[in-house]
C-alpha cells in the first residue's frame, strides 16, 4: 500500500500524561517558550459538571510549573464559582 507507520514522540507533559490536572478533562491546550518570559500555556478544560474553563499561563519559572499554576487555577474557580 506504500504507507509508512511513524511513532512520535510526545514531549507535551500533557500529551505524555505526567501532568495531573484533579480530575478535569482538558480539551485542548497550547504550550510556549520564549527566553524574555519564560514558560506559557493556553488551556480549555472541562469541569465536572461539562462547562468550559479557560486557562492562561504567562512567564512561569519552568515547564512544570505552567501546568501546576494551570492547575492551581483550575482547582481555584472549581471551588469558587458555581455555575
Amino acid at each position: 500500500n506504500g504507507k509508512e507507520e511513524k511513532t512520535m514522540k510526545a514531549t507535551d507533559e500533557l500529551v505524555a500524561g505526567g501532568v495531573p490536572f484533579r480530575g478535569k478533562n482538558i480539551v485542548a491546550a497550547k504550550t510556549g517558550y520564549i527566553p524574555e518570559s519564560g514558560y506559557h500555556v493556553a488551556l480549555i478544560a472541562k469541569d465536572e459538571h461539562g462547562n468550559d474553563r479557560i486557562v492562561i499561563i504567562m512567564g512561569a519559572q519552568s515547564t512544570y510549573a505552567r501546568f501546576q499554576e494551570a492547575d492551581e487555577v483550575l482547582h481555584w474557580g472549581a471551588n469558587n464559582f458555581v455555575k
